[in-house]
């Protein structure tokens, strides 16, 4: 009965957490809490590659909340599982730009802002390390784009504003106002139609501020085809237009 009540208690104290220093022989070095013959509990890894992981494990892995650091420079707070980056963290680079939100499978996966050494900063959906969907860039010099984009370019629906004023909301692709369009000037003045690469040019409708129209045919942002002017007195001019200019019916 001793030997066996003996044994229990030894099974025991083996199985209890322990602080250990363990250096591996491929010459990696563990320093802190040690169970079952694995890193369990807090710890802290200098791998020799010179990579330092210091945080919590669990049998062995990454699991809950640690700092990652890389040889390169490169940085990851924030949580772990299975020795994978996944949940919320701060990823940072030694040149300055910082990725804060959800990682999932190692990489930023769902919302995250991240921050350019130039001080533009994107806030939107992420997928496997990859700008992809909607989302909100706003630049160091003023200007802010919300809506549906691509590797940080702007395509599908989105709303652009300018630090004069100026807002356009409508239709984009690489980058650029193409398709359907509203352009609203901070006078008041509007122009509603087709864009294509950042111009109007199709059929579009120009409001004035003093309630002039024009309605009809636009090349390269000019009014350059058939169309009709309209005053606010009520007085037509119908015909052909060049360059912004009515050169005849």
């Amino acid at each position: 009965m001793k030997r066996l009540f003996l044994f229990f208690i030894t099974c025991f104290l083996l199985s209890c957490e322990t602080n250990t220093h363990k250096v591996f022989p491929n010459g990696d070095t563990y320093t802190g809490a040690w169970k079952d013959d694995k890193q369990n509990g807090r710890g802290e890894m200098v791998y020799k590659n010179g990579d330092v992981y210091i945080g919590e494990w669990q049998d062995g892995k990454y699991n809950g909340h640690g700092i990652l650091t890389y040889s390169n420079g490169e940085k990851y707070v924030g949580e772990f599982l299975n020795d994978c980056r996944c949940g919320k963290g701060i990823y940072t680079w030694p040149e300055g730009v910082k990725y804060a939100g959800e990682f999932k499978n190692c990489n930023p996966n769902g919302i995250g802002t991240k921050t350019f050494l130039n001080g533009d900063v994107f806030t939107g959906q992420f997928i496997n390390n990859e700008q992809s969907g909607p989302g909100t860039f706003s630049w160091h010099t003023g200007e802010k784009y919300v809506g549906e984009c691509e590797d940080y370019i702007s395509n599908g629906k989105g709303t652009f504003t300018w630090t004069n004023g100026n807002v356009y909301i409508g239709d984009w692709k690489n980058g650029r106002e193409n398709g359907k369009g509203t352009l609203t000037f901070p006078n008041g003045m509007t122009i509603v139609g087709d864009w294509k690469n950042g111009m109007a040019d199709g059929i579009a409708t120009i409001t004035w501020e003093n309630g002039d129209t024009y309605v009809g045919e636009w090349k390269n942002n000019k009014r350059t085809g058939f169309g009709t002017f309209t005053s606010k007195n009520g007085n037509l001019k119908a015909g052909k237009w060049k360059d912004n200019k009515f050169i005849g019916k």
